[in-house]
């Protein structure tokens, strides 16, 4: 037995080994069982805290604690209101101390053998302090303290087994990831809740998709829930579900399954009544009610499902169950096959696509079907089978396929746990390489194209080009397509160039197609139900079909079109005919054909009926092609039969819109349908297929070879008949240009005398007449030539049936013309012969032939002999016949036949003339002759304004007219030059034309003056370029018509004042003796006469407002004739006013009222009626009206008839060789003329003359020849009696001749005056010679020359130009004057360069006394002197200088302070014998220093009053400083002293030396600014002595000399001695003074205003300024302004202005210049009048003045003092004006008196030098 000792209070066990062996060698010991566990006593409290505590917080609720060491056994007592907790066992307890900020500490009791503890009920994110101690019986022993913080609160959990990830949603807001492995505590925070606008519920998983799904709550709103989706990186949050007001509990997802169905209908002891979370795995459910986790097993015997607690799990609660397996979220395995398989096949590509196998029927919509699938594709032909795997989308392209080859294609799906069965075949087949189709979309972005498999997707034209419109129908030619919008119009698009537009014309557009080997359009109107076609501009339009065509396809290869209607299928040849019909649905079937397509490879025609049954698929063979007999077929009923669209065909395939998203595509069974989409491609509602292949050409042309199979026009020329007249032919060249197809003939033949017009179609060119007609009956021909694909343009063709010998022509007449012009002495006729052409032709006439005679001796005598006219020729014209003879005529027509029968002959007597019936007529835009006769009508001119007044000149071929725009304008026949002479101001309201005279007359209603102006425009004048209107008269009334005869120099016009009643008027040509026409004085005239007949007109006959003038009658010219508006006659009237015929009576013309534009010739009368549009003609020996439909605007009788000719010495002045010229006046250059008096011939004074025209004939006058012809002289030709001859010499003789002429004078027939001899006036000489110049100083040169060549005069004078360097204007060059002031040429220039100025002065110092100067010495000077005076002064003192090294120092002393000095120079210059004087003005200045002021004068005491005294002093000169003080002072003085000097120190003292006496001190008695003082606090006892000192800015003055003793006692006994009479007389003089002065002023002011109460001065007064040099008062600032003058006002000026100024001593001059009143003060006229006289009593000598214009000129005596030519203007620089004198002045200044013109520039010849200054 032993004894353990020293142990702690512990537990122990104890057990003995027995070791056994030998010595060294000890064998294994033999143990016994170990003892009762045996205690040691306790002893004291624990000496230590538990080591090794440590916390971890489990979950937001919960904390565990652990230690090292541990009791073996604890029991645990949690009591909340206690402070600790105790570990009991056997006297030893372990407590803790849980604090939180929030809750007392807790003290529990651990057992000892736990070494951790778990607290639960903590709150989330809360810092806890933990402290564990151990206590036994003896007490509790020291804590271990830690401290733990718990984390935020577990919402919600889910895993994600496959990818081993668990996802935490936190009540902090967190959703957290964190891997499963064990080793891994990374937790990341995938959603933060700063970017959350929920806070996270509840959160599971989607492990199929991959995607979280988070139950939340609204941030924002109350009671609102969301379900939102995530991927497992938080990214791609999303809203799966919102809107949710009730809180869900929790939330799960099922990708696989999401139908419901009951699962477990039989259950035993069912603990599903609170299920929080459920979970399954292999079959099985778990799940949870928060506090207990359950389980489910089938009891197959039962047939029920049984539900158990798990056992041994934690004792918290529960929120999830989730199963750590794989098949607890299992992966699907496809069931069914991928279906709706499909592909588009392009070249070598096929675009697939497919949908996912159909879900099973326990799946919902949402179920996963993330699939990847396999793809097999078989070649037929080879048989060789592609797959293609790992494809996860339900779309793929499968690259490298073969061309042209067919394919088959199926897909599987599958996942990584199976594969599901295969899906249905899809065959297609690829494209050849050959065919590149590409397809146009007509979608909601414009449209688009792509190619064949919908890929590369291009816009072709934007929506905004498409302005909101789509298109309904597509065709295309080569790179152009054609679109058909829903607005039914078509435009086109180019593909290269994407230029595009709209074709016009073209509207109503249904469907459209394109012929593209006829080249043209063919579409359908569905407004007129026709099909037409035309060229691919739109143009050349042709019917061809009535059908309402939905759809148009052009076979252009056989030459037929197809359409559908809707109803029906049709085709036709392109041209409209052979039509036929494929299928009619019928009306009101519930079928609608929906598309149409042309299989142009295999030749079939498709199209699709879609009903209510669902869609068909047609084709039928096309026509052309096949021989059997036409049937139509079903393909197939379509897959998808809910068609829209078009039906379009390309390799093999067909296409069409299926719905505003897609479009179909199948093979040509309607079998294996796909579906083309794209992102782009949506709002569809037309597609179309353009494949160049589709327009293929026949297989028998050459394809280098162009195909033509449109006809062109036949030849016109070569239809033509042959046979005879009772059976013919028409026959044509054929139609060679077509290569392809059969050319038609329609061929349609009318007949003027039957309605038997029939059309024929032939393949031939010819075909025969099938009626019978008369000889060279016409026919008209319409031959067009056609194809299938085009027809050419129609040819119309007059034919003849034919020929044989004509009937006689038809309708003889003839006109007899007089040669009026020009006049002869001899009078020849004309006669025009005439006929009309055979009443039967019957056949081409070829001509005709004339026989003309007359009989003489009962003999013909032939005068046409042999005279044959072309065919187109019904007149013949002879000429110079005689009068008074008989002419006979026949004619006879021939044809290339024979000749015809012959007329009729006519007789003519030329003894009576009968003109041809011609107007020349004015229309709204053109002017034409119009032959009454042959009713035809010739062209003058067209294009114009409308012509309102129209006249002509028929000698020189001239026509006048007005226009609405007021303009005149003149017109030649001949040359065709249109001309406007000019614009009229007003309104015309007539035109009229004196042709003897050749002169235009018209009317004008001026614009601001009532009544009418008569202008006259010479014509004359117009041939020389002279346009001038001459007024003739006016009137007050309004003229309507207005006319003139030459042939009594008269005007005739019709005028009205009310619009009611007219009167016709005359008067002279130029204006003169205006008077009625109808008057008593022709009365009174006629009936002094006896021999003449009495008139028979009426005093005053009624008048309307139109009449005309007839001059074709030469025994009775004029002849006026006008229209009686009462009785409607028309009446004619002598020129007098006599003898009145009627011309037409009222029967006659009352139906053609009113009466309009009335003109009147030999025979026929004309006249318009402006609202009938007619034009009417009345031949007043037959009474027969002829009416003509013309819109006329005026009218004229044309022909020579018209204007006769008086004879011929009434056209032109006499001639005679005695006209003289005589000389009006002359000038160097020019001669003015006046010409002579004109002689008429005595019988022609009443008949109008053209203007007479002065040819003046001149040159100059030699001794030896005084003879001027057209030859050897000059010539001016003119209109005027006054002309100038210019361009002449100066002072030369000249001989002047004239001719008199006008425009009908012959060249032969004008005769030349004597000549006249004339001398020009003296003018310019021509230029001096060899001028040269010499420079005298900087300012002077010397000029001289040689006098001219040319005097041109008996006195030369000269002036002289220059230019400086640079400037714009003159130059330095010499002109000479003539004696009348007529200036040369210049002379050459000469150039020379001036002396530069002298050098500035340069100031070096300056004081106040002093200035110290240097100058340079400058080149060329030869002598100089420096002046100087103050600035103020013109007094000049020469200064002394020094020179050093050409550097002149000037120092000038004794100046005074503060003033300016002006210095200059005197120089003389090496070529001058003049001193120059620089500079001319003051421009060195140089001022002085300031200084204290000068000392004030000696102050002076004055007596004011009784006991008052002043003293006062002189001021101080302020020396450059204004005066600032004034200091006065005052001295006692002493009794010996009678003065006392201010420069004296030292007294003056008594005789006795002994005494000592001090000297008073100066005392200050005023300060101030004023010069005096009132004397004051003096004492009467002392005598007094002042001085004054001044203050400036640079210090106090001297003071002044002391001033006379002052005592106060002495200067009152002074005062009382004066007699007291005198200062009564003084203070009444005074006051009485100024009464009379104010009453006087009074008076003045009264008397002034009186005398100028039109006008009040105003002036501002100013002091009067020092005396000022009058022409400079200008340069002073006018502060001062005088309301009238402001030339004499000027403000104070200051000293600066003062004294830059010249100053002149007073003159009386100037004092008069300078009175206050402006009125009294003299001009400048008047100074220079003083002036001059002054001038004139001292010159002697001629001097030379330099002017301020830059030019110099040597003056007369009498100017030489005033050489500035500014004392000659005005103010404002005018070179004159008048004066300023006023109305008050005497007679010799009052006038207004212009300034002086500038002085005459003259000078002998002889002197050639002169001076120039002020260079």
């Amino acid at each position: 037995m032993g004894t353990v000792s020293n142990f702690l209070l512990l537990l122990f066990q104890f057990r003995i080994a027995l070791i056994l062996g030998y010595h060294g060698h000890h064998g294994d010991p033999i143990v016994s069982s170990p003892s009762v566990v045996i205690s040691t006593l306790a002893s004291g409290i624990p000496a230590s805290p538990p080591t090794n505590v440590r916390a971890t917080p489990v979950d937001s609720t919960s904390n565990q604690s652990d230690r090292g060491e541990r009791p073996a056994e604890c029991e645990v007592l949690m009591n909340p209101d206690a402070d600790e907790i105790f570990f009991q066992e056997q006297g030893i307890s372990m407590p803790i101390r849980f604090k939180q900020s929030e809750m007392n500490s807790s003290p529990l009791d651990i057992p000892p053998e736990n070494s951790f503890y778990m607290v639960r009920n903590v709150k989330p994110l809360r810092n806890y302090t933990i402290n564990i101690r151990m206590r036994n019986n003896y007490g509790s022993g020291p804590a271990a303290t830690t401290i733990v913080s718990t984390p935020a609160e577990l919402q919600s959990i889910g895993i994600h087994i496959s990818k081993k990830l668990i996802f935490i949603a936190d009540t902090d807001g967190y959703v957290s990831k964190i891997p499963m492995e064990q080793d891994s505590k990374n937790k990341i925070h995938i959603l933060k809740p700063q970017n959350l606008d929920f806070i996270p519920l509840d959160i599971t998983v989607d492990w199929l998709n991959d995607q979280l799904y988070i139950l939340g709550e609204v941030k924002y709103q109350i009671s609102r829930y969301i379900i939102k989706r995530c991927n497992l990186d938080g990214e791609s949050l999303t809203v799966a579900y919102a809107g949710l007001s009730k809180k869900p509990f929790s939330i799960q997802i099922d990708p696989f399954y999401t139908a419901i169905s009951d699962l477990r209908p039989t259950v035993t002891n069912s603990q599903l009544q609170k299920v929080i979370s459920l979970a399954t795995a292999n079959k099985k459910f778990y799940w949870t009610d928060g506090i207990d986790v359950f389980n489910e097993e089938y009891h197959k015997a039962y047939d029920s499902y049984f539900h158990n607690t798990i056992p041994h799990l934690t004792n918290g609660s529960y929120k999830k169950v989730f199963i750590n397996l794989q098949s607890s979220q299992p992966w699907p395995i496809p069931i069914n096959p991928p279906t709706n398989v499909q592909a588009i096949f392009g070249r070598n590509i096929a675009k697939t696509r497919w949908q996912p196998p159909h879900l099973l029927g326990v799946q919902g919509k949402g179920a996963w079907q993330n699939w990847s699938y396999e793809i097999s594709i078989t070649e037929v032909n080879s048989k060789e089978v592609v797959f293609h795997k790992h494809v996860n989308t339900t779309f793929f392209t499968i690259n490298d396929l073969k061309e042209n080859s067919e394919y088959i294609l199926k897909v599987a799906a599958y996942t990584k746990f199976g594969k599901g069965p295969w899906s249905s075949e899809f065959r297609g087949s690829t494209l050849n390489r050959s065919k590149n189709p590409i397809i146009l979309w007509s979608a909601a972005e414009g449209l688009l194209k792509s190619n064949a498999a919908g890929e590369n997707v291009e816009t072709v034209i934007h929506k905004i080009r498409m302005r909101n419109l789509h298109v309904t129908d597509i065709t295309w030619f080569k790179d152009q397509i054609y679109l058909v919008t829903n607005d039914s119009r078509v435009y086109w698009h180019n593909l290269t160039s994407h230029k595009q537009d709209r074709l016009s014309d073209m509207d109503s557009i249904g469907s459209i197609a394109i012929d593209w080997i006829g080249m043209k359009l063919y579409w359908s109107n569905t407004k007129q139900q026709l099909i037409i076609r035309g060229n691919l501009n739109g143009t050349q339009q042709e019917p061809l079909l009535t059908a309402l065509a939905k759809e148009l396809n052009i076979d252009s290869i056989k030459a037929y079109l197809y359409w559908s209607t809707g109803i029906k299928v049709e085709c036709a040849h392109l041209n409209g005919v052979d039509r036929i019909e494929y299928h009619d649905v019928q009306f009101f079937s519930g079928k609608q054909v929906m598309g149409l397509t042309l299989d142009m490879d295999q030749k079939f025609v498709y199209w699709i009926v879609r009903g209510s049954e669902g869609s068909n698929l047609y084709k039928a063979p096309m026509q052309g092609y096949w021989d059997k007999k036409l049937s139509v077929e079903i393909v197939s009923s379509l897959q998808k039969p809910n068609m829209q669209g078009p039906l379009c065909y390309f390799h093999k395939r067909l296409l069409w819109l299926q719905d505003d998203k897609n479009a179909a595509i199948s093979d040509l069974s309607g079998k294996n349908i796909a579906t083309i989409t794209g992102k782009s491609i949506w709002g569809l509602n037309m597609v179309y297929v353009v494949d160049s292949s589709l327009h293929m050409l026949p297989d028998d042309i050459n394809p280098w070879v162009d195909i033509n199979v449109i006809p062109e026009m036949t030849d016109k020329t070569s239809v033509k008949v042959i046979g005879s007249s009772e059976s013919f032919n028409v026959t044509w060249n054929p139609i060679n240009n077509v290569n392809y197809g059969t050319v038609f003939y329609e061929v349609q033949i009318d007949s003027p005398f039957k309605n038997d017009s029939t059309i024929i179609n032939t393949t031939t060119p010819s075909v025969k007449y099938w009626c019978e007609v008369t000889p060279f009956t016409p026919l008209n021909v319409t031959i067009r030539a056609f194809t299938y694909w085009g027809t050419s343009p129609q040819v119309r063709a007059e034919i003849f049936s034919p020929p044989s010998t004509p009937s006689a022509p038809i309708n003889l007449r003839a006109y007899v013309i007089y040669e009026h012009n020009p006049p002869q002495a001899d009078n020849y006729v004309s006669i025009i012969f005439r006929w009309d052409f055979p009443l039967y032709p019957n056949g081409v006439l070829q001509g005709f032939k004339l026989r003309c005679w007359y009989m003489e001796n009962d003999v013909e005598m032939d005068i046409c002999e042999n005279v044959i006219t072309m065919a187109n020729e019904t007149e013949y014209k002879l000429t110079e016949l005689e009068d008074y003879e008989i002419y006979y005529f026949e004619v006879q027509a021939f044809t290339e036949i024979g000749s015809g029968t012959i007329s009729d002959s006519i007789s003519v007597d030329s003894s009576h003339e009968w003109p041809l019936p011609t107007l020349l007529i004015a229309s709204s835009d053109s002017i034409f002759i119009d032959d009454i006769d042959t009713n035809q009508s010739y062209p003058l001119i067209d294009g114009i304004i409308t012509p309102v007044e129209l006249s002509y000149l028929m000698k020189e071929s001239n026509l006048f007219w007005i226009n609405k725009k007021q303009e005149l304008i003149m017109y030649n026949f001949l040359t065709l030059n249109q001309t406007k002479i000019f614009d009229i101001t007003g309104k015309p309201n007539g035109l009229t034309l004196d042709w003897l005279e050749r002169s235009l007359y018209y009317v004008e209603t001026p614009k601001n003056l009532p009544g009418s102006l008569v202008y006259k425009i010479d014509l004359n004048h117009i041939d020389k370029k002279i346009i001038k209107n001459i007024e003739v008269l006016y009137t007050a009334s309004n003229i309507s018509k207005i006319e003139v005869s030459p042939f009594s120099k008269r005007l005739y016009w019709v005028e009205t004042t009310d619009g009611i009643r007219y009167k016709l008027m005359q008067s002279n040509t130029d204006g003169s003796n205006i008077r009625p026409f109808f008057s008593q004085h022709n009365h009174n005239k006629r009936d002094l006469d006896d021999s003449a007949k009495p008139c028979n007109c009426p005093f005053i006959p009624e008048v309307g407002p139109s009449f005309t003038i007839d001059h074709s009658d030469t025994k009775t010219k004029p002849l006026l004739i006008f229209i009686n508006p009462y009785t409607l006659n028309v009446v004619s009237t002598d020129k007098d006013g006599c003898f009145c015929n009627i011309v037409a009576n009222n029967t006659i013309v009352s139906n053609s009222f009113p009466l309009d534009r009335i003109k009147s010739d030999f025979g026929t009368l004309y006249w318009t009626n402006p609202t009938q549009g007619l034009l009417y003609a009345l031949k007043r020996k037959e009474a027969n009206i002829l009416t003509k439909e013309v819109k006329v605007s005026d009218i004229v009788i044309y022909g020579q008839h018209m204007q006769p000719y008086p004879p011929r010495e009434c056209l032109g002045p006499k001639q005679h060789d005695n006209f003289t010229v005589s000389l009006n006046f002359k000038s160097p250059s020019s001669l003015n003329i006046q010409m002579p008096d004109l002689i008429i011939h005595e019988d022609c004074f009443n008949v109008s003359m053209a203007t007479v025209a002065y040819t003046v004939f001149y040159r100059i006058y030699n001794d030896d020849n005084s003879d001027c012809s057209k030859i050897n002289c000059d010539q001016i030709v003119t209109f005027n009696k006054n002309v100038e001859i210019s361009g002449l010499k100066p002072f030369t003789n000249y001989i002047v001749s004239v001719a008199v002429s006008n425009h009908f004078t012959e060249t032969g027939e004008m005769l030349i005056g004597p000549p006249s001899i004339f001398q020009t006036a003296p003018g310019a000489p021509s230029e001096p010679q060899n001028v040269s110049a010499l420079v005298l100083n900087p300012t002077l040169a010397k000029v001289h020359w040689l006098p001219p060549e040319q005097l041109n005069g008996l006195i030369v004078y000269y002036e002289i130009h220059w230019q400086t360097e640079g400037a714009l204007s003159g130059v330095r060059q010499k002109r000479a004057y003539s004696e009348t002031n007529e200036s040369s040429s210049d002379s050459d220039r000469v150039q020379i360069t001036t002396y530069p100025e002298p050098a500035s002065f340069i100031l070096i110092n300056k004081t106040a006394y002093s200035l110290k100067l240097s100058w340079d010495i400058t080149q060329h000077v030869t002598n100089y002197s420096v002046e100087y005076t103050p600035i103020t002064s013109n007094e000049w003192i020469q200064i002394e200088t020094e020179e050093v090294n050409k550097n002149i120092l000037i120092n000038v002393i004794n100046l005074k302070p503060k003033t300016q000095y002006k210095f200059r120079l005197t120089l003389l210059y090496e070529n001058d014998t003049e001193l120059y004087i620089w500079p001319s003005d003051s421009k060195f200045i140089f001022e002085t220093l300031g200084d204290r002021p000068s000392p004030p004068g000696i102050p002076i005491i004055q007596y004011v009053k009784p006991n008052v005294y002043k003293v006062w002093w002189e001021a101080s000169k302020d020396n450059g400083a204004p005066i600032e003080l004034y200091k006065l002072e005052g001295k006692i003085l002493i009794t010996y002293r009678n003065k006392r000097s201010t420069n004296r120190t030292l007294p003056w003292f008594n005789t006795s030396p002994s005494i000592e006496i001090e000297d008073p001190g100066w005392e200050t008695f005023y300060n101030g600014t004023d010069t005096s003082w009132i004397i004051s606090g003096l004492n009467e006892k002392h005598k007094y002595a002042f001085r004054v000192s001044a203050l400036n800015s640079y210090g106090w003055s001297d003071s002044s000399e002391e001033s006379n003793e002052f005592d106060l006692n002495e200067a009152a006994r002074i005062a009382e001695k004066q007699n007291p009479m005198n200062l009564i007389l003084i203070a009444t003089g005074v006051p009485i003074s100024i009464c009379f002065l104010v009453i006087a002023a009074s008076c003045y002011v009264i008397c002034s205003g009186k005398g100028k109460q039109k006008k009040i001065q105003q002036v501002v007064p100013i002091p009067r300024a020092p005396d000022v040099e009058l022409a400079t008062l200008r340069e002073l600032p006018r502060r001062g302004i005088h309301n009238t003058n402001i030339l004499y006002v000027s403000a104070q000026q200051t000293p600066e202005e003062i004294t830059l100024l010249p100053h002149i001593r007073r003159h009386k001059l100037m004092l008069k210049c300078w009175e206050f009143e402006p009125e009294k003060r003299p001009t400048f006229k008047y100074c220079l009048e003083v002036l001059e006289n002054l001038h004139r009593q001292t010159l002697r000598n001629p001097t030379t003045g330099a002017h301020e214009g830059q030019y110099i000129s040597t003056v007369p005596e009498l100017y030489a003092g005033i050489s500035n030519a500014a004392y000659f203007r005005d103010e404002n620089h005018n070179s004159s004006g008048n004066s300023w004198k006023s109305e008050t002045e005497d007679e010799a200044t009052k006038e207004k008196t212009p300034f002086l013109s500038p002085e005459k520039k003259l000078h002998s010849k002889g002197n050639t030098e002169i001076f120039g200054t002020g260079l």
